[in-house]
């Protein structure tokens, strides 16, 4: 694996990027719109961090009765000056204590897979 890659390997195996760097992100972007899998995207800041998960381009979104659930969850993370982003395609908030951005970004993780196989198996049914 060539250095220059080892970013990209480390994202897919954690599920989402951490880095505010452009070119990057971008490439995470359209890796995981390849893939059919959420965006997950870590910004770190000096006291906070931003945490967003994007499913615009997906086959799948966030169901609609999870909505109060993510709402108790970004709350749980975030400072309550925080500008929040609730929707069944663009979930985050804007400030998360940094030591605790990568556990948010875990969570978003496992529910954003945990909705892509229910969608398919809803497919899969129809």
């Amino acid at each position: 694996m060539t250095s220059a890659m080892e970013w990209l390997e480390e994202a897919r195996r954690k599920g989402y990027f951490v880095g505010r760097h452009g070119s990057r992100r971008d490439a995470w972007f359209r890796d995981c719109e390849s893939r059919d899998e959420a965006y997950i995207c870590v910004r770190h800041g000096r006291k906070y961090s931003a945490v967003d998960m994007d499913l615009i381009g997906q086959s799948f979104k966030a169901p609609e009765e999870s909505s109060e659930f993510l709402r108790g969850l970004l709350f749980g993370f975030a400072a309550e000056d925080a500008d929040l982003w609730l929707g069944p395609t663009v979930i985050g908030a804007s400030k998360v204590r940094r030591d605790r951005a990568e556990e948010l970004a875990h969570i978003l993780v496992h529910l954003a897979r945990r909705w892509k196989k229910s969608r398919q198996r809803e497919a899969a049914v129809a």
